[in-house]
């Protein structure tokens, strides 16, 4: 049997899950928060629950001064808080919850994160920076995307996430996940930057 890297010498070797950042910290570049700004204009209170080293949290405070940034992690420099445990959420209710999940790891899913946002209801809306590949109907989340499909998808192509170690990640095709709160429809628009 021939092996892979015989057939493709250059291809990159598959991660394994000890290749893997265990909470799978991989933060924001800046230009993917300012890509989400050119289509929604959140102010008041935003929650950001997944902050890390807070990539996210410093472009919205630069970029919307009057805003009430809130960011949060259950680990790192920000307010330790489990964005999954209900109890632990903030008396205040957010306007938006802006956030770039994990996508996996062996405590939970990024599937998680989208439900408990939707069950927070904020009172503008969502925003969730996911994998392209989250339109997948695997079994953790066809019945959410089948039920509350996003609104809107803003496209950011290939992007490389900044690890906790400060190196790039291998790039991988990524987008904004937009739910309005009080928009009933059902239907999903994307875009393009």
């Amino acid at each position: 049997m021939i092996r892979q890297k015989h057939l493709f010498p250059d291809a990159v070797p598959n991660r394994t899950d000890s290749a893997r950042d265990k909470l799978d910290r991989y933060y924001t570049p800046a230009h993917c928060t300012h890509s989400l700004l050119q289509f929604i204009q959140p102010n008041g209170m935003i929650w950001e629950p997944c902050a890390g080293k807070g990539h996210i949290a410093k472009v919205l405070r630069k970029r919307i001064p009057t805003a009430n940034i809130f960011a949060s992690d259950v680990d790192g420099p920000y307010c330790h808080m489990d964005f999954l445990d209900r109890a632990a959420h903030p008396t205040e209710r957010p306007d938006w919850i802006i956030t770039n999940p994990p996508y996996s790891t062996p405590l939970c899913r990024a599937s998680d994160f989208v439900r408990q946002a939707l069950e927070t209801q904020p009172r503008v809306g969502i925003a969730m920076l996911l994998p392209i590949t989250f339109w997948e109907g695997c079994n953790d989340r066809r019945d959410l995307l089948r039920d509350h499909p996003p609104h809107i998808c803003i496209h950011l192509g290939r992007v490389n996430f900044i690890r906790p170690e400060g190196k790039g990640s291998p790039p991988g095709d990524s987008q904004w996940w937009i739910w309005y709160t009080k928009l009933k429809t059902k239907q999903t628009s994307h875009v393009y930057p």
